[in-house]
């Protein structure tokens, strides 16, 4: 759990180069900015939104899960990341709507 808010902490930063902006949000507060329903397999939905978003047309293997684009396989991006990058992607879809 630390590892993903500090990893999405760095991805916010990285991206406005904005440290002293701060924003805590709960999971559900993540869940709903980025347009998906709580409940059961909600990590999953993330890490696919995030594909979708970033990745291009998703594609799917033999059991039907979702592949990791080839950018984030380069990258390292796997397992809590996907959150982290989740999150990262929400705080800015609610900072963005508290400036308007």
């Amino acid at each position: 759990m630390f590892d993903t808010a500090w990893t999405g902490g760095e991805l916010y930063e990285a991206g406005h180069g904005c440290a002293d902006y701060r924003l805590a949000m709960t999971r559900s507060e993540v869940l709903k900015a980025l347009g998906i329903k709580a409940g059961k397999g909600a990590d999953s939905r993330v890490r696919t939104a995030m594909i979708e978003r970033f990745g291009g047309p998703v594609e799917r293997d033999a059991r039907g899960s979702v592949k990791a684009p080839a950018w984030a396989k380069a990258a390292g991006l796997k397992s809590h990341a996907w959150q982290a990058l989740g999150l990262a992607v929400a705080a800015e879809c609610v900072h963005s709507a508290r400036r308007r």
